[in-house]
């Protein structure tokens, strides 16, 4: 798996509808599977930056508060999963965060990395968003998900 091959830590980029969250939400499911075998695996969450900009807390609170608001569970127990790095956080939506907020949220992501350092994460961008950003994620990977030719559709479509 890719993801496995660079430190866990990877930028998704494609145009919209080119399956970003599809990949994400793959991901998602495969890591689950591994903690299912493993219960020393941190567990994958998928949060949605869009709510980021709302606040723009530290990218920690903003984790904390999403679990405990989306996923009902307490905040102690929510700030003692992501301080012992017990998720692994997949960020979706970075070209959803409000324009004037982007770059500040990147900033969040980068610092949150420094605190966390080789903690997985996964972030999904439109490409053409993250290329207008002035400031750059500090992941080691990228991927760019791009457009299937006529005869790879036709290909899947007869399979």
């Amino acid at each position: 798996m890719i993801f496995d091959c660079q430190a866990s830590q990877l930028l998704i980029l494609g145009d919209p509808g080119s399956g970003k969250t599809t990949l994400l939400l793959e991901l998602a499911n495969d890591l689950l599977d591994r903690a299912e075998l493993d219960e020393t695996h941190p567990i994958p969450v998928v949060f949605n930056l869009s709510s980021w900009a709302l606040r723009r807390h530290p990218l920690k609170t903003w984790l904390i508060h999403e679990l405990t608001e989306h996923y009902d569970v307490p905040e102690q127990l929510a700030r003692r999963w992501i301080e012992s790095q017990n998720i692994i956080p997949l960020l979706n939506g970075l070209d959803e965060v409000r324009r004037p907020y982007q770059d500040a949220c990147v900033d969040a992501i980068n610092i949150f990395r420094k605190e966390y350092g080789l903690l997985p994460m996964a972030v999904c961008c439109r490409t053409a968003d993250y290329e207008s950003l002035s400031v750059r994620m500090h992941l080691p990977a990228v991927i760019a998900i791009k457009p299937l030719n006529q005869s790879q559709i036709q290909e899947y479509l007869a399979s």
